[in-house]
């Protein structure tokens, strides 16, 4: 009863959104939407010898068959029952329709020459030439030829790269041509012999000669822009292939293929979605001007492809209006009947009408230089909108700018490029016409900077420290002199950012430098040890893992990021930048930490101080159960343990770690802040890969007056050395909890003591050497470390 109540609210919105948008929106018309009670995958169409235009939809259950006289009314024909799969394609050759999918269906074969009385066939053994069976249960996708061939792509059975089927003889029985088992092809194209293989987890698509059918002959490849191809279709026309990468964030890209061996790529499109920069593009299918894309979440996409090097999206409708993101929505389109219908297939919505009315783009192309030297300006944002409409691209090496938009009129341009002064204009852009401009930037004016960094107590100057002077766009990096004195020049008005630094002394910096003429900037530092890792003050790599090490970057390289990790700095430091195993990408297997990874600062001398406060922000995640994620400091031949790094998964780092030390009475001329990570080799292949991250270090130091008691503690440990038994007095009325490690920084034992309480603990079975007792003082705030000798 409740699915049938949820199937009805489902038809209900449908109904909704079709009384909603039956009207021409974004030059395509919706005329029906068909919702079966299943999920539905693939769609294809058939038209017979006498013009009636049929709409064949795969769902999760089986082949639905749709008469489309009227397509504001589609009947259906019938239902034909297959395994339950999430997967069914499905393509046409002469009468019949041939379908496969991933769920041990065989291959189903249907027979459109009757309508009236449609017949169909499960075939689950193929022969070869020589009349040797082979079993063919799945197939991920199939294709149909120009001359009627049938590829079916990642069939298991037969080749889980491709297989070539000839239907000449019988349609219900194809004959094996050839297989491929080498690389994974998800999805293939073949026009005029010649076949295009999206090589999916290769993320190339492959060109190969099959003139020959029974051995065809590779002849190139191509690497696409996510690697990870899933999808291609050719031009009848001219060379020129289009491809998707079914991934985050991906594009669809057009490529010139005229020469196999010299592959070039024309231009690209990708949906502009502010509030979702992740949609993923599916399928592509071209016709006469146009690509037509189905766009998951997006719905149908169309391009105007008139010119290779400047798609220009024309026409689009989402069948997916639900904000949930990812593999939801428009798995496919065809848009070839000879009415000018289009029906796409929805997952969740099942199959939808419409019609396109062919809207053509208005261009706009030309140069952008440098209005003194007539130099051309390279990848100036070039942004066009009309109402609601907006497309951006960027200039070439070359200037050479090519635009347009989708609807004709009057269009609003704005020019950037960081530098110049901007640019706002507007144009009159009409349909089918290109429109030829050059615009001319005018530079931003230069000035020096002087930055001046001193001692905050006493003015000295601070000579031989790092100053960076930054924005979004420039960064400038000098060194200060023996005054303490940096001058930079060719500075350009506008917004900055500055900090000044020296290992031994705090940053100073001002992330509100406005620059409109020569100025001087005044920084005050103090006494200590910081790192935002916006200047390398030179931190060490230990790796025992040829394949990781730690870097300082702002985690671009993620794209997209994952949602689990931190992908951004702390928010409270200057610049982006922190440090960050570069393994954070899990697609890879081989860079999964293997044994150890140490980070270590530059040495520090706190010989001055008696007492420190410690501070940081620290993340670390993965590995198998005896994986080491530990912080700690060495101090010259002694360690003191600082934290096993809690895991957090939302996305940030760890809240703020903060250590008050007393060092009185300890050799503390040679210090480092070490962080650590152990994942034992023969475990990293069953675990998520380990990896961590570390911004906002800080160290200052207190000297404490001689005659001051610094040693009172809530716990007393006792005795020290310790032979069999080890006493721990808590004197406080709060609980504590005390972490036992070993020289080696491993957590060997975790005791809670009560208020008032004395806990006797039996050392019998531990090794000699030196323990390291740390607990957090909730009364003092502070991490307190105590050194124990086992004998």
């Amino acid at each position: 009863m409740k699915y049938t109540y949820a199937y009805i609210l489902i038809c209900i919105f449908v109904l909704i959104q079709f009384s909603m948008t039956a009207q021409n929106k974004n030059h395509v018309e919706l005329l029906s939407v068909v919702k079966p009670p299943e999920n539905s995958s693939s769609i294809w169409g058939y038209t017979s010898p006498t013009g009636e235009e049929y709409g064949i939809l795969g769902t999760s259950q089986g082949v639905r068959i749709y008469a489309l006289s009227d397509p504001t009314q589609p009947k259906e024909l019938i239902f034909i029952k297959s395994n339950e799969c999430l997967w069914r394609e499905l393509k046409s050759y002469e009468h019949y329709i041939y379908v496969v999918s991933e769920c041990n269906d065989s291959l189903l074969i249907i027979d459109m020459s009757q309508v009236d009385s449609i017949r169909y066939k499960y075939v689950g053994t193929l022969y070869n030439k020589n009349n040797e069976p082979t079993l063919m249960l799945t197939s991920h996708t199939i294709y149909i030829d120009d001359k009627g061939y049938i590829y079916l792509c990642g069939a298991r059975d037969i080749g889980n790269g491709f297989a070539i089927l000839d239907p000449h003889q019988d349609p219900w029985q194809p004959t094996i041509l050839f297989d491929y088992k080498d690389a994974y092809m998800h999805e293939v194209h073949a026009y005029k012999d010649v076949f295009y293989g999206a090589e999916l987890f290769n993320g190339v698509f492959s060109i190969w000669d099959i003139k020959d059918r029974t051995s065809p002959l590779r002849l190139s490849d191509q690497q696409t822009y996510k690697h990870f191809t899933h999808s291609v279709w050719v031009e009848k026309d001219r060379p020129i292939l289009y491809t998707a990468d079914e991934t985050n964030k991906a594009i669809v890209e057009a490529w010139d293929v005229s020469d196999p061996n010299d592959i070039k790529r024309t231009d690209y499109f990708q949906v502009e979605n502010d509030t979702d920069p992740l949609t993923i593009p599916h399928n592509v299918f071209h016709l006469q001007d146009h690509l037509y894309i189905s766009w998951y979440t997006e719905g149908v996409r169309i391009l105007d492809t008139r010119f290779p090097d400047n798609l220009v999206e024309v026409g689009y409708y989402d069948t997916y209006p639900d904000k949930e993101k990812g593999f939801h929505g428009c798995w496919s389109v065809y848009p070839y009947f000879k009415s000018g219908l289009i029906i796409a297939s929805d997952i969740e919505f099942g199959m939808y009408v419409m019609r396109f009315d062919g809207n053509r783009a208005g261009y706009l192309q030309g140069k952008i230089r440098d209005q003194q030297t007539g130099l051309p300006i390279y990848n100036a944002s070039i942004k066009l909108s009309n109402g609601t409409i907006k497309h951006q691209r960027f200039s070439q090496l070359s200037g050479i700018y090519k635009t347009g938009l989708s609807e004709s009129g009057l269009t609003q341009i704005h020019i950037e490029k960081p530098g110049y002064h901007s640019i706002d204009t507007v144009v009159d852009l009409k349909s089918s016409e290109v429109l030829n401009l050059d615009f001319y930037m005018r530079e931003l004016n230069r000035h020096t900077v002087q930055v001046v960094l001193q001692n905050q107590i006493t003015n000295d100057p601070i000579s031989n420290a790092k100053i960076r002077l930054w924005n979004d766009y420039f960064s400038f990096d000098a060194t200060t002199d023996l005054n303490g004195v940096c001058t930079i020049g060719n500075v350009y008005e506008g917004q900055w950012n500055v900090l000044g630094g020296t290992w031994g002394m705090l940053h100073a910096g001002d992330s509100t430098i406005n620059i409109e003429n020569d100025k001087t900037i005044n920084l005050k530092t103090e006494a200590g040890y910081e790192d935002e890792f916006v200047i390398d003050f030179g931190w060490s790599v230990k790796s025992e893992d040829s394949l990781v090490t730690w870097k300082i970057g702002d985690f671009k390289e993620l794209d997209p990021p994952p949602s689990n990790y931190p992908t951004k700095d702390i928010a409270e430091d200057f610049g982006n930048s922190c440090y960050y195993t570069d393994n954070f990408n899990d697609g890879s297997t081989l860079n999964r930490i293997k044994k150890n990874i140490y980070l270590n600062s530059p040495v520090m001398n706190l010989q001055p101080y008696d007492e420190i406060q410690l501070s940081y922000h620290a993340w670390a995640y993965g590995g198998w159960n005896d994986a080491i994620k530990e912080i700690y400091l060495q101090l010259n031949q002694e360690l003191i343990p600082l934290e096993q790094i809690s895991e957090r998964l939302d996305g940030k780092f760890n809240t703020k770690s903060i250590f008050k030390l007393n060092l009185k009475g300890k050799s503390r001329d040679s210090v480092q802040f070490v962080f650590h990570l152990y994942n034992n080799p023969d475990s990293t292949d069953m675990a998520i890969g380990l990896k961590g991250a570390l911004d906002g270090f800080k160290l200052v130091g207190t000297i404490l007056n001689e005659t001051e008691n610094t040693t009172i503690h809530p716990l007393t440990f006792y005795p020290n050395p310790i032979n069999n038994e080890l006493s721990i007095v808590n004197t406080h009325d709060t609980n504590e909890t005390i972490y036992l490690y070993n020289s080696m920084g491993k957590l060997i034992k975790k005791i809670n003591v009560g208020p008032h309480q004395n806990k006797m603990l039996s050392m019998s079975n531990m090794n000699s050497g030196f323990i390291y007792a740390s607990y957090y003082s909730k009364e003092q705030k502070q991490n307190v470390t105590v050194k124990l000798l086992k004998k």
